[in-house]
Parts: C-alpha cells; structure tokens; sequence
C-alpha cells in the first residue's frame, strides 16, 4: 500500500462544503497560487547534466501564474499537481497512474476555489452566499474538455520543518504538468457558473455577477 501523505491545500476566508469529492483521486497538491521551495539537492536528470524544464522552474517561482507568462503557453491555461513525501516510491507510483482527465477537475475545481476566495476580504460564503459552495462543488464535478498532461519531474529539497513530510534525506516533491486551452477552458467555467441557481440575497446575486463578468482577470 502506497504511504499516505497530507493534502496542501490552502484554506481560508471560507472552507468548501464537506461534500465536495477533495480526496477521491488521492493526496496531491492542488495548486495553492505561489508554492515555495526550499533548497533543490537532487532533481530528475541532474546526473546528466539536465536542467530544470522552464515550467517547473517558472511554477516554483510562482505558481501557475507565473508558468503562463511564459511565452510558448501565452493561449494555454497551467495546471500543476503536486505530491511530495520522504520516499520516492509512492510517488512513482502516483506519477506512472496520474489520470489526466479525472485529475484535472480537481485542479480546476480548487483554482475556481481560489478565484472566487481571492476575490473578497472577508467571508466567501458571507459575499456569494450558497452560490460559492454550489459554483465551487459544480467545478469539481465538471468534466473538461482538452487537458493534456506535457510532462512530470521530480526533485529532493533539504529537510523542512514538517517531519511528517520529509525525511531525513530530504523531502521529494513529484510534478505533473496540465495544460488547457483558454479559450476552451473559459467558456467551460462561464456554462458552470451559470448553471449555478443559487444566487443569495440581492448584494450576494450583485457580487456574483460583478464576479462573473471578470472571473478570468487574475484567474
């Protein structure tokens, strides 16, 4: 049996309903929007004398966003999960069986999350009322179309300050690389959102729309 590892997974200002299927799939990172990283020892390919690919690199630096810019992904959406522990073999194991196509609704899902949490400063639930939890479970349930997975790596960091998910050689942390088109993705996400019928009050109905309209800046 493949250890078990935590989900990192960022929480705040409004949790996601208990129903919504956060763990079906099996513990990955779901792209918390800037990861960090500590010092690289090792990485797949450094006995070669390989480099870093210029995504991982871009991702580490700055999550998602950051990939985007970079030219050659200009009209593609990225996604990157993640999973990391003190042994190499489960996540071997969680590389070689990545399901792109179940994978990615959980990697969308938890990005629409994050929009609509980056997007108040206070309460999700309290600004968008039930249409927060009801948009955000519609996403992780959505089946999209066009994700490809691009590609996966592997690297050992120095020792951090979890125990649990670093050994005493280090902390390995696996990468799946998922690019969407824009243009397919958007329109995907926008039929979700309006699908949703739970509007809320009449401030919460405004905020929803207001968001809506500009969903994808900053997305």
């Amino acid at each position: 049996m493949p250890a078990v590892f935590l989900l990192f997974l960022s929480v705040c200002r409004g949790d996601p309903d208990p129903e919504i299927p956060v763990l079906q799939e099996g513990p990955f990172n779901e792209s918390p929007p800037v990861p960090q990283a500590n010092r690289i020892l090792d990485y797949q390919g450094k006995s070669s004398d390989q480099a870093l690919p210029r995504w991982l690199e871009a991702y580490l630096a700055g999550g998602n966003a950051e990939v985007e810019a970079l030219p050659e992904y200009e009209y593609m959406y990225a996604f990157v999960g993640e999973n990391s522990g003190p042994s190499p073999s489960p996540l071997e194991t969680w590389r070689r069986n990545f399901d792109t196509e179940r994978a990615f609704s959980r990697l969308a899902g938890a990005r629409i999350r994050f929009r609509f949490i980056g997007a108040v400063e206070t309460s999700a639930d309290e600004v968008y009322g039930g249409y927060y939890q009801a948009a955000v479970k519609a996403a992780y349930g959505a089946d999209y179309t066009g994700p490809q997975k691009e590609g996966d790596f592997w690297i050992l960091e120095e020792p951090g300050e979890d125990p649990e998910r670093a050994g005493e050689r280090g902390r390995y942390r696996y990468f799946v690389f998922v690019l969407v088109p824009k243009d397919v993705f958007e329109e995907e996400v926008r039929n979700i959102l309006e699908q949703v019928k739970d509007r809320g009050t009449r401030d919460q109905n405004s905020a929803c729309e207001k968001l809506r309209e500009h969903f994808f800046e900053g997305f």
